[in-house]
């Protein structure tokens, strides 16, 4: 300037650049230009899930994001944290359920990681001897067969009762014995089997044992009697009839007097004591018979009337023949 003879001098630094927070300016005066230097910090690595944003203010890496939760697992299960999918990748699998009975079922336990089975299988039935059982898978029930051995054939007499201890049928009863009565019996030629005197219920006569055995032919109560004939006799007892029989022999009285029953009593009947008998034409003897045709007492005699002591024989059925010189009768009495 001349005016005041001194240099005016002119002209304005330049501005300082605006600087990011990681930078620094320096004024080179060779260029006349601020030299910024400093670099943005490193971007972090990120996960997947991750994002950053730089913080102008820190001057620092903001990183945001969090993984994705860990899914529930089952006991069995394990899970791995996929960085390319960003996902959790569970892997596992349940064990196999166990193969079970028809009666059984499987409940998962997730505490001790197995399968917990249960039920039972039903209960073997109570079987009769002659049963088996077999159980059934597909019905799941016990099958169970066999067939109780057929009841024999039983004779009248019999009864059968099933053994469970042997399996075996028990036949039991007692075949009807044949009646009694004297085995030889005297009579006049006029009578008929009717007047044969023998002890049993629902008598039947027959000309032989063995139509007696078999029960054939049986003879009709009137049929005369054949004299130094031999007739057989059965028993029925509640249906039943004997197949053993009482043999009766028939023989003529010897005299030519036959014994008259109109002048004959006896009393009384049943007898506890004494057995009075009286005969208008005389006795001459008297024989007591047991039912089983054993002689038991005897007396010769020669009176019109006699009592038979039988207060010591035992209670049953007796059978007394008395006896009149050519003629005599059978009775039947019962003692008390």
């Amino acid at each position: 300037n001349t005016t005041t003879c001194a240099w005016v001098v002119s002209g304005t630094k330049p501005v300082q650049p605006t600087l990011a927070c990681y930078e620094t300016a320096t004024f080179n005066t060779t260029t006349c230009a601020w030299v910024v230097t400093g670099t943005q910090p490193t971007k972090p690595t990120l996960a997947c899930y991750e994002t950053a944003t730089f913080n102008t203010t820190t001057c620092a890496w903001v990183v945001t994001g969090t993984q994705p939760t860990k899914p529930t697992l089952a006991c069995y299960e394990t899970a791995t944290f996929n960085t390319t999918t960003c996902a959790w990748v569970v892997t596992g699998t349940q064990p196999t359920k166990p193969t079970l009975a028809c009666y059984e079922t499987a409940t998962f336990n997730t505490t001790t990681c197995t399968w917990n089975v249960t039920g039972t299988q039903p209960t073997k039935p109570t079987l009769a001897c002659y049963e088996t059982a077999t159980f059934n898978t597909t019905t799941c029930k016990w099958d169970v067969k066999g067939t109780q051995p057929i009841e024999p054939t039983l004779a009248c007499y019999e009864t059968a009762t099933f053994n469970t201890t042997t399996c075996t049928w028990n036949v039991t009863g007692t075949a009807p014995i044949a009646p009694t009565g004297t085995a030889i019996q005297t009579f006049s030629s006029d009578k008929t089997i009717k007047d044969i005197v023998v002890v049993g219920t629902g008598v039947k006569w027959y000309a032989s044992a063995a139509d007696a055995s078999s029960g054939s032919n049986p003879l009709a109560l009137t049929t005369p009697l054949v004299f130094s004939s031999t007739y057989y006799a059965t028993q029925t007892i509640n249906g039943c009839e004997s197949r053993s029989s009482l043999a009766v022999t028939v023989t003529v009285s010897l005299g030519v007097n036959e014994f008259d029953i109109n002048a004959f009593t006896y009393y009384p009947n049943p007898v506890e004591n004494e057995l009075n008998l009286s005969y208008s034409y005389g006795l001459t003897a008297v024989k007591v018979f047991d039912n089983l045709g054993r002689q038991v007492y005897f007396k010769k005699l020669n009176e019109d009337s006699v009592k038979v002591d039988m207060s010591s024989m035992v209670r049953g059925v007796y059978f007394v023949e008395v006896t009149s010189k050519d003629s005599s009768k059978t009775i039947r009495v019962i003692k008390k």
